[in-house]
């Protein structure tokens, strides 16, 4: 008996530890807006000119965002946004998405986010989709989540039990959708 229950223990803690659990908990960044409906944002088309892939994704980002069961409500506005999409070109930089959020107290105020065209340019479609996507969620105030979390928010794009190598996933899941909720 002894001999059949280690390797039957030994396989189970295996696939407990090797195999990612479908179930995560959102990580919030603290500070948020005031309302996400509206939530006014903005990008310079001429950032896109030698780029239209790029565009496409921060478009069917917002889309995808606005589509999730929550409040958020992005709208396109030629002056006065709050969020700020665009692209950033830096190969030295180890990332391909950055968001920069400012805020008073406890309430987000203005957030910038790029991709880094560095690094997507190698990148399909939907893979730079998964990063606009991502970089919207961190402009509604969510967290990074960690390796093996099956949400848009998590910071790995690339390799094993990341979001999109991992995954496939470039649109808002459940958790982030939740971590959403969660705030507004």
């Amino acid at each position: 008996m002894k001999r059949i229950l280690i390797p039957v223990v030994a396989v189970i803690l295996a696939l407990l530890i090797l195999v990612p659990s479908s179930v995560s908990a959102y990580t919030l960044l603290g500070p948020k807006w005031l309302s996400v409906d509206p939530l006014l944002y903005w990008w310079n088309y001429y950032d896109f000119e030698e780029d239209p892939i790029g565009l496409q994704a921060w478009w069917d980002s917002v889309q995808d965002w606005n589509g999730t069961p929550t409040p958020v409500n992005y709208q396109w506005t030629w002056g006065g946004s709050q969020v700020r999409l665009g692209k950033a070109i830096q190969p030295n930089a180890g990332w391909d998405g950055l968001s920069t959020i400012h805020f008073e107290g406890d309430t987000i105020v203005r957030v910038t986010c790029a991709y880094n065209w560095s690094y997507t340019r190698f990148y399909t479609p939907n893979k730079i989709r998964s990063v606009t996507g991502h970089e919207l969620g961190h402009s509604l105030g969510l967290g990074e989540m960690g390796l093996g979390s099956y949400a848009l928010m998590n910071q790995f794009t690339s390799g094993p039990g990341s979001r999109y190598d991992g995954y496939g996933i470039y649109t808002p899941r459940q958790d982030d959708i939740n971590g959403v909720n969660a705030m507004y």
